[in-house]
């Protein structure tokens, strides 16, 4: 039997070899970093930047989970493109920030725990930029190129608009008002047709062209990235139209229903708290979107049956006051990111986004300098809605409604263009009532045209960008998973290893032994590593096999 040297301890063997991270040493080799390359250098701060932004904007349960991604990924580049202490300083104070996203705060110990552990991991496994030298220096872990990622652009309906705010007087006022508040002039005509429309009584009906009398219930959406100026449109429709309106905010269809008070057997409104007209204003459609996904909701059939005037309310629930057809005014205008508009969209089968009205938030006209504006607009007196009545339509109007009814029967119309000449013919009449008539004119129904040609465009783009908007969380989801799965395996690798290294202890203590017998003295569990083990052993000269037995060295 050949003599071997004196072995080292047996921790110092495994942890030579890596089966055990040594006191404060990390698990990985160092490596010497290398000095990179400018594109490189601004890829890794970008990826580092990346990182340390989802980390901050994670919340519970998963923040920790989050946190040992990022370290995961970022020790990846340590220390050849990335300062360690660099990595630790900023995931911590990202961490920090990620805190208070939950009820309870990370410690500090935890913290430190997780990002040490992390980064361990992702050295064993480093990443370099691809060699590509068009890769752009944006945060990411896979690298990305500028056509995966196209920009929204803001869309620009000045080729749709033919003249439309120098045609009348009115629209002149709303535009220059708008400009001087450095708004969308068309979010501040959707909020002025909103509450001129809100004013009209709600026995003041349009002429049953189609089934019966329809209703001047209008619904328009107004559409903008964050901070598009979406609010300010409101404020300066209530400068336009000063008339006092009831606004809210819905919540539930039931809700929305108990906003309008009290009503007697007649429907009519009864006690102080009763209104018959009510605006109701969405900051963010995501909000009614999450109400309308719930289960029992009720706030999209509502709308959808106050769109149309149609009576409202719950035969089950008697505490509720129940709307008659044709009694109630309800208008509303929903704020809308492009992104998240896909809750409303998704309810196209139910009909609800093709009731309303589609303008932009947001007008590349807009400067520091506009002229001031002349003042608020002249409405009809209310005097000229005192009585019931059905209004008059052109007769152009009329004959459109009636060839566009016969397409729709033969299935002709497109699934989001129904109800499209129904939104046209009451924000007709919207334009009469903001001019100072009562009556709508063939001019009224002419310019609705035009703002009928720009919410079908806004309204597709914003189909478009919730397009892009979802390929791109795809996509991103794609690389978070990626990521994960590098972690696992990672994580995966190195229990493994751990697991080597326990059985490997337990094999010297019952050495000596034929193979056989050491399996069977093994756990159940153990027993899969048992040839890992006994070649790691061999390999790192802690045992030797003599042709029958397995023997610790030395013996």
């Amino acid at each position: 039997m050949p003599q071997l040297p004196e072995p080292e301890s047996f921790v110092d063997n495994l942890t030579r070899y890596g089966l055990l991270p040594g006191k404060g040493e990390k698990r990985a080799p160092e490596r010497l970093p290398a000095k990179p390359r400018d594109i490189e250098n601004a890829w890794a701060i970008a990826a580092l930047a990346d990182e340390c932004r989802i980390m901050s904007e994670a919340t519970e349960p998963g923040r920790n989970d989050q946190l040992n991604k990022s370290a995961f990924a970022l020790g990846q580049l340590v220390p050849h493109l990335l300062d360690e202490q660099d990595v630790m300083d900023a995931l911590t104070n990202a961490a920090w920030s990620a805190s208070h996203n939950g009820k309870e705060p990370l410690t500090d110990s935890e913290i430190r725990a997780t990002i040490r552990s992390g980064m361990n991991s992702g050295r064993r496994d480093p990443r370099y930029p691809p060699e590509n030298s068009n890769v752009v220096a944006m945060p990411s872990r896979v690298a990305v190129t500028e056509a995966d990622h196209p920009q929204a652009k803001a869309f620009d309906v000045r080729p749709l608009e033919g003249g439309f705010w120098d045609a009348r007087e009115s629209l002149r006022t709303v535009y220059e008002t708008a400009m001087f508040r450095m708004c969308s002039p068309w979010a501040v005509l959707a909020h002025c047709a909103a509450r001129a429309l809100t004013l009209v009584p709600p026995h003041i009906q349009l002429p049953p062209i189609v089934g019966g009398p329809g209703s001047l219930n209008w619904f328009g959406a107004v559409t903008a990235v964050s901070g598009g100026g979406k609010g300010a449109a409101s404020a300066t429709a209530r400068e336009l139209v000063d008339e006092h309106v009831h606004a809210r905010t819905p919540g539930s269809g039931e809700g929305l229903i108990a906003a309008y008070g009290g009503r007697d057997d007649d429907g009519n409104p009864r006690g102080d708290d009763a209104h018959e007209a009510m605006m109701f204003t969405v900051d963010e459609i995501d909000t009614l979107s999450a109400v309308g996904g719930r289960s029992g909701a009720t706030i999209m059939p509502i709308l959808r049956q106050a769109f149309s005037g149609e009576t409202l309310g719950f035969a089950y629930r008697n505490k509720l006051p129940m709307l008659l057809a044709h009694t109630y005014r309800l208008t509303m205008v929903a704020s809308i990111q492009p992104d998240r508009a896909g809750g409303l969209l998704a309810d196209s089968g139910g009909g609800t986004p093709q009731r309303f009205m589609w303008f932009p938030g947001t007008d590349q006209r807009i400067s520091a300098s506009s002229p001031y504006p002349s003042g608020s607009l002249s409405l009809p007196s209310f005097t000229d809605w005192q009585y019931p009545r059905v209004l008059t339509v052109p007769a152009e109007c009329e004959g459109l409604i009636r060839s566009e009814r016969v397409k729709a029967a033969r299935g002709d119309t497109a699934a989001l263009d129904g109800h499209a000449l129904f939104c046209r013919e009451k924000f007709a009449y919207a334009l009469a009532v903001l001019d100072g008539r009562p009556v709508m004119s063939i001019e009224d129904w002419e310019l609705s045209g035009i703002a009928a040609r720009v919410s079908d465009a806004v309204r597709q783009w914003v189909i478009d960008q919730l397009a892009v908007s979802e390929v791109e969380e795809a996509s991103h989801k794609g690389r978070m998973a990626g990521v994960a799965r590098e972690a696992s395996d990672a994580e995966q690798a190195y229990q493994k290893g751990q697991r080597v290294a326990r059985v490997a202890r337990v094999l010297l203590d019952k050495m000596p032994g034929t193979e056989g017998a050491l399996r069977k003295r093994l756990a159940s569990r153990d027993r899969a590593v048992l040839d890992v083990a006994l070649a790691t052993l061999k390999g790192n000269e802690l045992a030797w096999h003599d042709g029958a037995l397995w023997q610790k060295a030395g013996t």
